[in-house]
C-alpha cells in the first residue's frame, strides 16, 4: 500500500521496513526491494559516524524500506569492501538502469569509496555541494519544491536536525530515503538533481579525491561547536543593543551564520540568567549584540558563547565544490599537470614544457644576508630551471635559515630575470610578515604584501608599520586591470596567505603579476593530500595562455611543526606541494633528498630537489 502524500512521515500508513545488519544481508533483501521500486528508482539515506564513514544505509522505494548497518570501519581496511558492500555495489550501486536518489549524494559517493572501496553509478543528488554541516531549511524546501505543498520549510528542518549524524534515528533516515525518491521522480519538481558518477573514474584517481574529501570533512568535524568569546569588560547598553568589545582575535564575535547562535550569560538585579542573542554589526574589534530580552544600565557580562560551527572558509567551500565536480566528469585533479603527477603519480609522469629566462640567473643577494653552503644549494635550487627542480623541497629545524633561503632566493630570481614573478606565501599571516621584513632586511623593497581586512584592521595594524607602503589590504584590492596596474606599481613579487588566494579580485593581480614562482613557507602547517586540490576555475585561462607550464615550486618545511588542519584549496593549476603523501596508507617520502642527514646543526638545512618522486 502506498502511503498517502500528505502524510509522509506516517511510515505506519504502509512502508514495509526491514532492518539487517551488514553480515546478515542477503541478495533476497535488495531483490524484493528493486521489484517494488516504481520505474528502477530509490531513494539512498545515510547515516555517518564520527570518523565520517557510513554507520547506516537506507535504500527506499515507494513502499518498502530496507536499513543495513554497517560494523565501526577500522582505519586499517580503509578502501576494502565486506561481503555487504559488494553485494550492494553489484546489485544496486554500480548498477546504471536503477535510478538513486539522494539529498547529499556527493557526500555519499566519496564516502562509500573512501572507506569500502565502492564505486556508485549515476547517483542524483537533490541538493547542490555543501561545505557546511548543516542542511539549510531553505534549500531543502528548494530541492523539494513543486512536489507538494505539505512540505514546508519546518517540517524538512525537523527532519534533517542531525544532518545525517549518529544521533540520526532509524526512522527519521528512512524517511528521508523515502521522501529521496519521491521528491526525485517527481515530474512536478522544479529543481535539477546533480548526477554524480565514480564508476568510471581511475582508480588511483577515484583513491586520492575520496581520501580529500573525507579528510577535508573530518578536519571539519574537529572544529569546536562552542567558542567562548573574550571581551571587554566595558560594556555599554543602548538602543540598538549591547556595544562589546573582543579581547581577542582569536576567540572575537563574528556575525553569526546560519546555525549559529550568540548565548549571553549575564548578571543583572542580582540575579544570573542566560539569554540569546544575535550579532547585528562587526567592525574591528568593537560588535553590537542584540539580545532577545531587554538589559539596563549596569548590565554585567559573564560570558558571551558562539554556538554552532563557523562558516567554511573560502577554500573550504571551493575545495568542496571542485571535488563535487570530479564527480560530474567536469575535470579530473590528476591529468595535465606535471606538478601533481610528481607528487601523486610519478609513473604518469609526462615531459615538462621547457623553461626560458631572459638572462641567466645568479645567486644574488644583499650584502647584509649571509649563505652557509646548505643554504646556498638551497636557493640554487630554487633558481633553477632544470626540470629536476621543478618542484623543490626545503626543510629544516627552527634556525636553520629558512626564511632567509626564501629572501635570497627571491632576490636572485627578481634580480637576474626581469620577466620573472615570485609568489610568496604561508598558512599564517605571521608567517608572510617574517617573510617581509626578512626582504626588507635584504634589502628587496619592491613586494606587496595582501593582508585580510579582518586581521589587521583595529588588530594588527602595529605589525605592518615597517612595510606600510607595500600593503595591500583585501577590501582594496582591484576589481580591473586598470587599478590593478595602478596599485602594483610595477612588482614582481606577491606576499600573501593561502586563504587570501581564494579572494576573487585576486585574479586581477595574477593577470598582471602571473605565478611564476610559487614558494610555500610554513608547508606543514597543510594537510598535503588537500593541496592537491589546486584548480579554479579561474586558472583554466592561465593555463591555456602557458603560465601555469612557467610555474615553477618550492617550500619551506618546518620539522618540529605537525600537520594542521587547515587546508589550501586553490591558486592555480599549477600550485602543488612537494612534501610527503601518503600512499597506500603507508607515510612515504615524496623526494629523495641531498643528504640523508635529516636532522642538521644549527644553520643548517636539508634541502631536496626532484622530478620525481622516489618511492
Amino acid at each position: 500500500m502506498i502511503p498517502r502524500q500528505p502524510t509522509l512521515f506516517a511510515l505506519e500508513d504502509g512502508l514495509d521496513i526491514q532492518v539487517v545488519d551488514e553480515d546478515d544481508l542477503q541478495f533476497q533483501h535488495i531483490q524484493e526491494l528493486l521489484d517494488s521500486a516504481v520505474d528502477s528508482c530509490i531513494g539512498l539515506a545515510p547515516i555517518y559516524g564520527l570518523n565520517v564513514a557510513l554507520k547506516t544505509l537506507t535504500l527506499a522505494s515507494n513502499t518498502r524500506a530496507l536499513v543495513v548497518h554497517f560494523h565501526r570501519v577500522d582505519k586499517a581496511w580503509i578502501g576494502v569492501s565486506g561481503d555487504a558492500q559488494r553485494l550492494l555495489e553489484n546489485t544496486v550501486l554500480r548498477d546504471a538502469s536503477i535510478v538513486k536518489y539522494a539529498f547529499t549524494a556527493d557526500k555519499l559517493v566519496y564516502t562509500l569509496a573512501h572507506w569500502y572501496g565502492v564505486r556508485v553509478s549515476s547517483t542524483l543528488s537533490l541538493l547542490p555541494p555543501q561545505a557546511k554541516d548543516e542542511f539549510e531549511p531553505w534549500a531543502l524546501e528548494n530541492c523539494v519544491r513543486g512536489v507538494s505543498s505539505l512540505l514546508s520549510m519546518n517540517l524538512l528542518a525537523d527532519l534533517f536536525i542531525e544532518q545525517e549524524g549518529k544521533d540520526t534515528s532509524q526512522d527519521d533516515t528512512v524517511r528521508q530515503a523515502w521522501l529521496a525518491q519521491y521528491a526525485g521522480s517527481s515530474p512536478a519538481r522544479h529543481s535539477v538533481p546533480i548526477v554524480y558518477d565514480s564508476s568510471g573514474l581511475q582508480y588511483m584517481h577515484l583513491q586520492e579525491a575520496s581520501k580529500l574529501y573525507c579528510v577535508s570533512l573530518q578536519l571539519r568535524h574537529l572544529k569546536p561547536n562552542v567558542i567562548e568569546n573574550e571581551i571587554d569588560e566595558d560594556v555599554k547598553v543602548g538602543t540598538g543593543g549591547l556595544d562589546v568589545t573582543s579581547a581577542r582575535f582569536k576567540t572575537r564575535i563574528t556575525q553569526a551564520s546560519i546555525g549559529q547562535r550568540l548565548e549571553l550569560m549575564v548578571s543583572q538585579g542580582g540575579r544570573e540568567f542566560s539569554i540569546e542573542a544575535r550579532t547585528t554589526k562587526v567592525e574591528g574589534r568593537g560588535a553590537r549584540i542584540a539580545p532577545t530580552e531587554t538589559l539596563c544600565d549596569g548590565v554585567s557580562i559573564i560570558h558571551v558563547k558562539t554556538h554552532g560551527r563557523e562558516p567554511p572558509t573560502n577554500a573550504e567551500e571551493t575545495r568542496h565544490r571542485l571535488l563535487a565536480g570530479i564527480l560530474q566528469g567536469n575535470f579530473t585533479l590528476f591529468d595535465n599537470n606535471q606538478f601533481v603527477q610528481t607528487i601523486f603519480f610519478p609513473e604518469q609522469l609526462t615531459p615538462w614544457p621547457a623553461l626560458v629566462s631572459a638572462r641567466e640567473r645568479k645567486v644574488r643577494f644583499s650584502d647584509r644576508i649571509f649563505l652557509n653552503r646548505s643554504q646556498g644549494r638551497a636557493v640554487e635550487a630554487i633558481i633553477s630551471l632544470e626540470d629536476r627542480h621543478r618542484v623543490v623541497l626545503i626543510h629544516g629545524p627552527p634556525g636553520t635559515g629558512k626564511t632567509t633561503v626564501i629572501a635570497a632566493g627571491t632576490n636572485s630570481i627578481a634580480d637576474s630575470d626581469p620577466n620573472a614573478t615570485v609568489w610568496l606565501v604561508a598558512h599564517s599571516n605571521v608567517a608572510v610578515k617574517n617573510i617581509a621584513e626578512k626582504l626588507l632586511q635584504s634589502e628587496l623593497l619592491d613586494f606587496k604584501i595582501i593582508v585580510s581586512k579582518e586581521f589587521i584592521f583595529d588588530w594588527h595594524e602595529h605589525l605592518y608599520q615597517k612595510f606600510e607602503r607595500n600593503l595591500i589590504r583585501t577590501d582594496s584590492l582591484p576589481r580591473d586591470p586598470y587599478t590593478a596596474h595602478r596599485m602594483l606599481l610595477g612588482s614582481r613579487v606577491i606576499l600573501s596567505t593561502l586563504s587570501n588566494l581564494l579572494n576573487p579580485n585576486m585574479m586581477e593581480v595574477m593577470a598582471i603579476v602571473p605565478v611564476k614562482t610559487l614558494i610555500v613557507d610554513e608547508a606543514s602547517q597543510i594537510e598535503w593530500r588537500l593541496m592537491g586540490l589546486s584548480t579554479s576555475e579561474s586558472s583554466k585561462a592561465y593555463s591555456k595562455s602557458g603560465i601555469c607550464e612557467w610555474t615553477q615550486f618550492s617550500s619551506i618545511r618546518n620539522i618540529e611543526c605537525q600537520l594542521r588542519l587547515e587546508t589550501l584549496s586553490r591558486l592555480m593549476s599549477t600550485m602543488v606541494k612537494c612534501t610527503r603523501v601518503t600512499h597506500s596508507h603507508h607515510q612515504i617520502p615524496a623526494v629523495s633528498f641531498i643528504s640523508p642527514t635529516h636532522t642538521r646543526k644549527r644553520g643548517e638545512i636539508a634541502g631536496s630537489t626532484c622530478a620525481k618522486p622516489q618511492w
